[in-house]
């Protein structure tokens, strides 16, 4: 769980999803059509980024994966509806989203999230969001029901190919067992991990739009690297137990 995460799916409460639908779309075109690099206020934040864009190479990789017969999906740590509207212009449908999920009352949404896996109707705390992507993965792709969802799953249930730039990705990256495309934006487990390559099954890209230069020292991965459910830092582990040493940044711009 994340609070701000969960607060901003919170904050559609009282709203009807083709309501919030038509927001994201109105900041969807006021973003794409910002010059790179523009900046907004947004409360009293005078330099928030202000633009967006889709990559050309993720439209591409969607299309490849599609032609060899892949079921494509986005799994995002934003509100439903607005990752509904985002998906579109990568041609992928609402049927094939999953973001955070509000519970809804007479057709509009609560403040009370979906339950997946081990959390209780009403509980707020398992969101799409680190082990949370893995339970929503589980539930609406693979249709794992009860606290099963939460728990890593047969291979035969699993995803192929995963993607992702966050940390709060990796739960969902080293559950796929074919590949694991992780784009370098310095984050400290993700890149761990991908550097650590333990079953040769990682690969690393530099971001496609404005990439990081290369970090400076090493990824804190024997210390510090990994930050656990109560905010505390430890050492990044492998699957078997044994800690991964500190890593060099090797794939990066320029």
């Amino acid at each position: 769980m994340e609070p701000s995460y969960a607060w901003l799916a919170q904050l559609t409460h009282g709203w009807t999803a083709a309501q919030v639908r038509s927001f994201a779309a109105a900041a969807r075109a006021e973003n794409l059509a910002a010059p790179v690099g523009a900046t907004q206020r947004v409360g009293s934040t005078t330099d928030a980024t202000g633009y967006v864009r889709y990559y050309d190479q993720q439209r591409d990789l969607i299309r490849t994966l599609r032609r060899a017969g892949f079921d494509v999906w986005i799994v995002s740590a934003s509100p439903q509806p607005v990752v509904d509207v985002w998906a579109r212009g990568v041609d992928v449908a609402p049927g094939n989203v999953i973001g955070i999920r509000s519970t809804t009352e007479r057709g509009r949404y609560t403040s009370h999230l979906s339950a997946c896996g081990t959390a209780r109707p009403g509980e707020d705390s398992q969101i799409t969001y680190i082990d949370g992507k893995r339970c929503w993965i589980n539930k609406e792709i693979f249709g794992v029901r009860g606290a099963a969802a939460s728990r890593v799953q047969d291979p035969a249930r699993r995803p192929v190919f995963a993607a992702g730039d966050s940390d709060t990705d990796v739960s969902m990256l080293r559950d796929a067992t074919g590949l694991r495309l992780a784009l370098n934006r310095n984050k400290a487990e993700l890149m761990c991990r991908s550097y650590d390559d333990a079953d040769g099954r990682w690969l690393v890209n530099p971001m496609f739009i404005a990439p990081k230069g290369r970090l400076n020292g090493v990824y804190p991965c024997a210390t510090t690297g990994y930050t656990a459910s109560d905010g505390t830092s430890g050492p990044v582990l492998r699957g078997d137990g044994s800690v991964i040493p500190d890593q060099h940044d090797t794939v990066f711009a320029g």
